[in-house]
This record gives C-alpha cells, sequence and structure tokens, in this order.
C-alpha cells in the first residue's frame, strides 16, 4: 500500500508539469474538519503552483492555530502570492473561527466563521459563514464544506457567494493514505451561471503524518486538481504541512476528523 501511495505522490507532481496560472489562492482550496481536541496548536504552510518554469505562479496561506477548548477553535492566515513578474506580496489576512455544533460516533457538524482584510488598495472586503459536515463509514471518511460569502467596499460582489469543498479520505494507513477532493465556485446565488461555465476542481490526493513525540505530529498532504468544466481546464497542485501540537489520549490511527493522538 505504501508503494502505491508513493508512486501516487510522484505522479502529482509530475500531472503539475503543464498546469496553467490561476486565480486562486491556498486557504480556499482546503476542506475544514468540523471537531478537533483541547488545547491544541497548529501552525503550518498551504501552497499550490500552477504553470511551469518563467509562468509559474505561487500562492501560500501561512497559518496559525489555536483551540483553546473543545467548542471554538481560532484559526489566522496570512496569504501570500508571487510569481516572475511579482515578488511574494501580500494578498489578504484572514480570520477564521470554528464551532463545533454535534458529534457523533459516525456523523460530525461544525460551523465556520470566517473574515479577511486585503491589502491596503487590493480590494474588498470579505465575510461568511459555511457549515461543516464530516460522516465516517468504516474506513472511508466524508467531508463536506458549504461556504456562504458577502463582500462590501469598493469592487465588491453583490448578492450572496456559494460554492463547496468535499474529500473523501479511505485511511488504509494512517501514515499515508490516498484521497479524492473537490471544489466549485458555483457563483452569486440567484444569478449562478450554466454548469460548464461555473470553476469545478477535482482529483487524487494523498493524507498522512509524521508522529514526532507524545502531543506532536507532522500533518501532510498533497493533491493534484483537474479543471472540470470549461471556466478552466487547467491544472492545480496543492501541498500541505502543517506542525500539531495537543494534549490528549494516545489512540493507534487516525479519527474521522483526522484528530491522531499519542
Amino acid at each position: 500500500m505504501r508503494a502505491l501511495a508513493v508512486a501516487m505522490l510522484v505522479a502529482l507532481w509530475a500531472a503539475a508539469a503543464d498546469a496553467v496560472p490561476v486565480d486562486f489562492n491556498a486557504a480556499d482550496l482546503y476542506v475544514y474538519i468540523p471537531s478537533f481536541s483541547s488545547p491544541e496548536l497548529e501552525a503550518g504552510d498551504r501552497s499550490f503552483v500552477s504553470g511551469s518554469g518563467r509562468d509559474a505562479s505561487w500562492s501560500h496561506a501561512l497559518e496559525a492555530e489555536w483551540a483553546p477548548s473543545r467548542y471554538w477553535k481560532t484559526e489566522f492566515y496570512d496569504v501570500l502570492q508571487q510569481d516572475a513578474a511579482r515578488p511574494l506580496a501580500q494578498e489578504s489576512v484572514e480570520w477564521e473561527n470554528i464551532f463545533p455544533v454535534a458529534k457523533g460516533p459516525h456523523f460530525n457538524s461544525g460551523l465556520l466563521v470566517r473574515g479577511d482584510l486585503p491589502r491596503q488598495g487590493g480590494g474588498p472586503r470579505t465575510g461568511g459563514v459555511m457549515p461543516i459536515i464530516s460522516s465516517k463509514f468504516g474506513i472511508e471518511t466524508l467531508t463536506l464544506n458549504l461556504p456562504f460569502e458577502g463582500q462590501s467596499g469598493a469592487g465588491a460582489f453583490q448578492g450572496t457567494r456559494s460554492g463547496y469543498a468535499a474529500r473523501e479520505v479511505t485511511w488504509l494507513d494512517p501514515y499515508l493514505s490516498p484521497a479524492l477532493e473537490a471544489f466549485g465556485w458555483p457563483g452569486v446565488i440567484g444569478r449562478w451561471s450554466s454548469l460548464n461555465e461555473q470553476t469545478q476542481l477535482g482529483g487524487p490526493a494523498l493524507y498522512g503524518l509524521v508522529p514526532l513525540s507524545r502531543g506532536r505530529a507532522l500533518r501532510y498532504s498533497a493533491v493534484c486538481l483537474f479543471g472540470l468544466t470549461n471556466a478552466f481546464r487547467g491544472r492545480v497542485v496543492v501541498g500541505r504541512l502543517e506542525y500539531r501540537y495537543w494534549n490528549g489520549h494516545k489512540a493507534h490511527a487516525l479519527e474521522p476528523a483526522e484528530d491522531p493522538r499519542f
């Protein structure tokens, strides 16, 4: 199984060789979980690359997360972008808060509340809410995010924008397991364009962790997303690396919410 997962990882990066530039940022290409341990501290980087050579562009979301209790987790992101024509520059600062709503042996749900502050002169302010749902079926974990966003300020869109982020992980091995991810932005509610004109992305992924010591681990993932409609026909490779520190009880495998405890 590990040999197959390593081969998939190599294929993910090779598939990005002819990717084209895109306008997403790394914070958009992530699936949030509805539950977590407490207290918990995380720091990490979510990055993606599109294009190759002089046409390559990078986006980074540097994160710091803290869960002071099992009822609240707060997260901060510094979103950066760069390409051959522009050095690394700050795009926005984002603040997110996750609140678990219900937890059971096979089903978890929560609510994320977020807002961002763009760099000076960089665009309108964005805020929103996002229901989070996660279910476990044997070794399969399904997670669905449904963000709803609005904007204010110069250049803001009118109405409420909708989207989705979904993930399926098969926990064959907590250190390296295969997954599928999908993201989509249908547009402003009531003014959705036709399906083929909406931005939809999907592709294979790998998830895993590297235990460091009791209560400490590195969590990582890699995914290659393919454009599924005429709105975007390129490819995007996303890499994520997070350092986690928490207090909890030892478990032998990842829980449905990706909450390993050593």
